[in-house]
């Protein structure tokens, strides 16, 4: 059946990552990648998750999702709509278009569909700090369909921070005007760091004893500054440190390692020395 793991398939991906079979896992717990089986809702995206629902049950079409590289935006793009019942029908579109005319060519189909069957279009544009003016300009046309007072057409909008900066352009204030709710995701917290660190490794297959020490999750800590992207890539590099030394815990040592082996943190932490410290205290009793 597709999508099932196969024995072949674990076979394979232990061979290739001999860490699975040591921790007791069944896939890698730290990919990068948007599967929704693996999504964490923090507070922040509780917040995002409620503000999304609120405009659908209010009929306020046109939404603003912002949030710095890496802090999840894609996943949760995926949560929410697969959250959605068959009322609505939903695309999601992860390259910005590069004219208005590929954007309605794009869009044509669906919302056609959206029209003959008298259900509701969700269109979610990921990386919409990149779209042009103009395209941005067709979303504010677009977003005027409605049917019987109530938006046929809902938009998302989820970019980087640099998304704002776009918006506030005076050619673009007609739809800036028109968004009735603006959301950021923002990084973990420090309570949160473990508690996502777990879930993960649930999810993966893992069924021991916290596998991550205090330590190793303070540095994680200072080392990502709560961004889940950078978390998983430290994360998977520690495991397969500590497999490498033959060790059933994952240290801060580990840690430091594949700290040293990422190109893309450096030392640092957005963190204050006293919010690490509450960290160590909250987490005493997970290891050493």
């Amino acid at each position: 059946m597709e999508g099932t793991l196969t024995t072949r398939d674990i076979v394979v991906k232990t061979k290739r990552f001999p860490y699975l079979g040591y921790f007791g896992l069944r896939e890698l717990p730290f990919r990068n990648i948007p599967d929704t089986d693996y999504y964490f809702c923090t507070e922040s995206g509780r917040d995002v998750m409620n503000n999304l629902l609120f405009s659908m049950q209010g009929g306020e079409g046109l939404i603003k999702v912002t949030g710095e590289v890496g802090t999840g935006k894609t996943m949760l793009c995926h949560q929410f709509l697969n959250s959605l019942d068959d009322n609505f029908i939903t695309v999601y579109c992860p390259i910005p278009y590069p004219d208005r005319n590929a954007l309605t060519r794009a869009i044509r189909d669906d919302l056609r569909r959206a029209i003959e069957s008298r259900r509701n279009l969700v269109l979610c544009f990921d990386e919409a700090q990149g779209m042009t003016s103009e395209t941005l300009e067709t979303i504010r046309l677009i977003s005027n369909l409605e049917i019987e007072n109530s938006s046929l057409i809902y938009i998302i909008l989820v970019g980087q921070p640099e998304l704002d900066v776009n918006l506030n352009q005076p050619s673009l204030r007609n739809l800036k005007q028109r968004i009735a709710f603006s959301c950021t995701l923002h990084p973990l917290v420090l309570d949160e760091l473990a508690q996502y660190i777990g879930h993960r490794l649930r999810v993966s297959g893992y069924s021991g004893d916290f596998l991550f020490s205090a330590k190793a999750l303070e540095r994680l800590a200072k080392a990502s500054q709560g961004v889940p992207r950078l978390i998983n890539i430290l994360a998977h590099k520690a495991m397969m440190a500590a497999f490498g030394e033959g060790d059933q815990t994952i240290t801060g040592s580990h840690v430091k390692a594949a700290v040293r082996d990422t190109e893309s943190v450096r030392p640092g932490s957005l963190f204050s020395q006293s919010t690490v410290a509450l960290l160590c205290s909250g987490l005493r009793g997970i290891g050493t």
